[in-house]
C-alpha cells in the first residue's frame, strides 16, 4: 500500500473457503510480539482489531482497511504485519493465517528490483514465447518520475538445473530494454523482451538450457537500481518434453479387492511419464534411452481433515511397466524407442482405519529434457477400506413449533461393503446451518456426535424452540465434516452427508405486501405484480382483503385488481399481477398503493402498505 492509502496491487482480504455452513466471525488483529517496523499512530491508524463477519451461505471475500498516515518524511518500505484471532462458529483457521502490509514511501525516489519468481529464475522458450515474466518494482518509494535500463549479459552454469552460460549473438542479443515508473507509481511491471532479445538456435540442435544475466543500470530521476542480477533461464526447444499425467479412473487406488470396486473404478492407480516434442506431439526416447528425475511429495497436509502423504511398502507397493519397482528410488528409464512408461500404485489391504492417503510425484529438472509446465506433477490417492464411512439420513423433514416441534436425524457407520460398524466408539462432526439460529430456533447442538461402543448409529434430535414471533419457514442444515482427531478415523458418504430440517412457525399469521416492478419504463409496462406474504402460521386456508389507493385510476389506468385473495394451506406467497391500461394519450408516472385490511384470523405484518410506480 502506498503512504497516500493507494493498494499498489490489493487490499487485505479474510476469506471463507471449503463450507458456507452457519455463521462465522474473526478479528484481524496486530501479531503479537511481532506487528511489523511501521509505527501506529505515526504510519497509520491503529483500527485493529477489525471484525469481520461471514452470515449463513456467505462466502463472499471481506476487505480489510487500513488508514495510512501519508508524512513527509523519507523512509524505506514498512510492514504491518496481521494475523486471523478470536474465531468463532464452526470454521476453523486456514493455512493463510497471516498477512503482511508494506507502506511504500512517497517522499523519495525508491529503488528499482527485479521480482524473481518463486523458482529462482524467469524463463523463456528460445522463440520468445514466456514461461515466467520478467517483472521489476518500485520499493522504499514513490517520488518523482523515475527509469532505468534492463541490459543482458551471458549468465553463469548452473547444476540445479544443469544449465550453460549463454552466448551473445547465439542464444542472446546485446539489446537494451527501457523500463519507467511515473511519480508516484508503484504496480509491478511486466516486462516485454524485444524480438532480438532472445534467438532461436539452429532446428533440430539440441544444445540445452542456456543462462542469461538481467542487470538493472543508467538510473533516471534518483532513483537506487539493485545491483543484483536476475537469471533469465533460455529454453531450448529442440529438447524432449517430459510430463506426467495421470487420467481417471487411475488417479484413485482401492485398498477394496477389484471385484467390490464399480465401473470405471480399477484397484490400482497409474503414473504415466511421457514424452513429447515442443508442439505436444508423442516421440520416442533417444539412443540409450531417457532417465527421468522426480520427487516423492510427502508435505504434511495444510488441514487436519486432508489426507496424509501414504509411505511405500506400508501403505503400497509400485511396478513399473508391471515390473516390482521402487517409487522411492526418484528416478525411472524410459527404454529406446518408447514414448512414456507407466508406474502403477498397487494399495496394500491393511486393516488399519487410517483415512485416506496421497501420493504425489513432482518431476524434477535436468539437462536432459524440458517439463510440461502444466503438467509437472501428479497425484493418486488411495481410498482406505477399513475406515468406517459415515451417513446421515433423512435427507429433508419438516418440524413446527409447538404441535410436532422434533424430529430425529441418524448418524450411521458402515464399511465400504455397506455392513453395519459396531466395534469401538465413534465421535462424528458435523456442521450447523441454514437459517435457523442454533440455540435460539431450536434446541442447541454441539457439532459432534459419539455413535457407542456396541452401535453402528447415534440419534440427533433436531427440536424446534416455540417463540412468540411471527417468522418465514426456517432451516436447519446438518452437514458431516470429517475428523480432526488421528484416533478417529471415519470418511464421509458422499450424497449422504447432509440433512435439512424446515422449521414452521404457529403463531398467529402476519400478512405483508410488496410491490414488484418488472420493469417501469416498458410499453406498455409488463409483468408488474404484488406478491402477499404470509408469515406465521400456514396450516389453515386464509382470506384476505384490501383496500386500492393512488393516482392511478382502475380501469382507465390498469385493470381492476380484486381486492380479496387467499391463501390455501401451506401457502407462504401470493402473487396478483397487475396489468396496466395503455394510454397513449397520458404519459404521467402513475401509482398504485395497496393496503391491508386487519383480519380476524390475521395481523398485520412488516409492509402492511405496498405500491406500484408505471409509466403509460
Amino acid at each position: 500500500m502506498n503512504e497516500n492509502g493507494t493498494p499498489e496491487a490489493m487490499l487485505v482480504t479474510v476469506t471463507r473457503g471449503n463450507s458456507s455452513e452457519g455463521l462465522i466471525t474473526v478479528d484481524v488483529v496486530l501479531q503479537q510480539g511481532n506487528p511489523g517496523t511501521a509505527t501506529a499512530v505515526d504510519d497509520y491508524q491503529n483500527s485493529f482489531p477489525v471484525s469481520i463477519q461471514f452470515a449463513e451461505g456467505d462466502t463472499t471475500a471481506k476487505q480489510v482497511s487500513i488508514p495510512i498516515v501519508n508524512d513527509t518524511r523519507a523512509e524505506d518500505t514498512e510492514t504491518i504485519n496481521l494475523q486471523l484471532a478470536n474465531l468463532t462458529g464452526t470454521a476453523i483457521l486456514g493455512s493463510q493465517s497471516t498477512a503482511t502490509v508494506e507502506i511504500i514511501d512517497d517522499d523519495n525516489p525508491g529503488e528499482l528490483e527485479f521480482v524473481i519468481p518463486a523458482e529462482g529464475s524467469f524463463r523463456v522458450k528460445e522463440d520468445g514465447t514466456l514461461v515466467r515474466q520478467v517483472q521489476v518494482r518500485r520499493v522504499n518509494g514513490s517520488s518523482g518520475a523515475v527509469g532505468a535500463d534492463i541490459t543482458l549479459a551471458a549468465g553463469s552454469a548452473s547444476t540445479d538445473p544443469p544449465a550453460q552460460p549463454g552466448i551473445v549473438s547465439e542464444d542472446f542479443g546485446a539489446v537494451t530494454v527501457p523500463v519507467a515508473f511515473a511519480d508516484g507509481e508503484t504496480a509491478t511491471k511486466t516486462i516485454t523482451l524485444p524480438a532480438t532479445a532472445i534467438l532461436r538456435g539452429p532446428v533440430g540442435q539440441v544444445d540445452g538450457l542456456k543462462i542469461v544475466n538481467l542487470s538493472l543500470t543508467n538510473p533516471t530521476g534518483e532513483v537506487q537500481v539493485s545491483t543484483t542480477p536476475a537469471p533469465l533461464q533460455i529454453e531450448d526447444i529442440d529438447q524432449l518434453v517430459v510430463s506426467i499425467e495421470v487420467t481417471p479412473p487411475g488417479n484413485e487406488a482401492f485398498e477394496s479387492a477389484e471385484g467390490d470396486l464399480q465401473a470405471p473404478a480399477t484397484r490400482e492407480g497409474a503414473f504415466t511419464i511421457a514424452l513429447r516434442d515442443a508442439n505436444g506431439a508423442p516421440v520416442n526416447a533417444p539412443p540409450g534411452g531417457l532417465t527421468v528425475s522426480y520427487r516423492v511429495d510427502t508435505t504434511a497436509p495444510a488441514q487436519p481433515t486432508d489426507p496424509q502423504a501414504a509411505v511405500e511398502g506400508q501403505d503400497y507397493n509400485a511396478f513399473l511397466n508391471n515390473a516390482a519397482f521402487t517409487l522411492g528410488s526418484n528416478t525411472v528409464f524410459i527404454p529406446e524407442g518408447t514414448s512414456t512408461a507407466t508406474i502403477n500404485i498397487n494399495p496394500i489391504d491393511d486393516n488399519l482405519p487410517e483415512g485416506n492417503e496421497f501420493i504425489k510425484v513432482i518431476l524434477n529438472e535436468t539437462a536432459d529434457y524440458n517439463i510440461a509446465s502444466d503438467k509437472k506433477e501428479g497425484q493418486v490417492l488411495l481410498i482406505d477400506n477399513d475406515s468406517p464411512i459415515v451417513r446421515i439420513s433423512p435427507a429433508t423433514g419438516r418440524i413446527k413449533e409447538g404441535e410436532n416441534p422434533q424430529t430425529v436425524l441418524t448418524i450411521s457407520r458402515e464399511d465400504s461393503a455397506g455392513n453395519p460398524i459396531t466395534s469401538g466408539a465413534l465421535t462424528v462432526n458435523y456442521g450447523r446451518g441454514g437459517t435457523a439460529t442454533n440455540g435460539v430456533d431450536y434446541d442447541l447442538l454441539t457439532g459432534q456426535a459419539v455413535i457407542p461402543d456396541g452401535e453402528s448409529s447415534v440419534n440427533v434430535t433436531v427440536r424446534a424452540l416455540d417463540d412468540n414471533n411471527a417468522e418465514p419457514d426456517e432451516s436447519v442444515r446438518l452437514t458431516l465434516q470429517g475428523s480432526t482427531d488421528t484416533t478417529q478415523v471415519y470418511q464421509v458418504k458422499e450424497g449422504q452427508d447432509q440433512s435439512v430440517v424446515t422449521l414452521e412457525d404457529n403463531e398467529t399469521p402476519q400478512i405483508s405486501v410488496v410491490g414488484r416492478a418488472a420493469d417501469v419504463l416498458a410499453d406498455p409496462p409488463t409483468g408488474n405484480q404484488f406478491q402477499f406474504i404470509r408469515f406465521g402460521d400456514k396450516a389453515i386456508p386464509l382470506a384476505v382483503t384490501y383496500t386500492v389507493a393512488g393516482t392511478a385510476v382502475p380501469g382507465t389506468d390498469y385493470t381492476a385488481l380484486p381486492l380479496t385473495l387467499n391463501f390455501t394451506a401451506g401457502q407462504s406467497s401470493v402473487l396478483v399481477p397487475f396489468t396496466p391500461i395503455d394510454n397513449p394519450n397520458d404519459a404521467l408516472a402513475k401509482v398504485v398503493e395497496i393496503q391491508l385490511v386487519d383480519g380476524a384470523t390475521y395481523d398485520l405484518g412488516f409492509a402492511p402498505r405496498g405500491n406500484l410506480l408505471f409509466l403509460n
